[in-house]
């Protein structure tokens, strides 16, 4: 996968995870991005690239259980 390729997917699902959550959890899109910026399923995606072949729904579940568990 080259470099530009990763971008645009890590940019994809950094734009659709903040619609996602923002939507889910009635947030503004600004305290979404930041949650998922900060996330470590973000995190994970950056590091481990053979999860950005995983689809919206994959990552969006992932990052779902993460806010629902720090929101304990």
């Amino acid at each position: 996968m080259t470099a530009s390729v990763k971008l645009s997917l890590m940019d994809h699902y950094v734009k659709k995870m903040t619609m996602m959550l923002a939507n889910e959890f009635n947030l503004s899109v600004e305290s979404a991005m930041q949650f998922v910026l900060a996330s470590s399923c973000f995190k994970e995606l950056h590091e481990k690239s053979f999860l950005l072949e995983e689809g919206d729904l994959f990552h969006f579940e992932r990052l779902k259980k993460e806010f629902a568990d720090k929101a304990k």
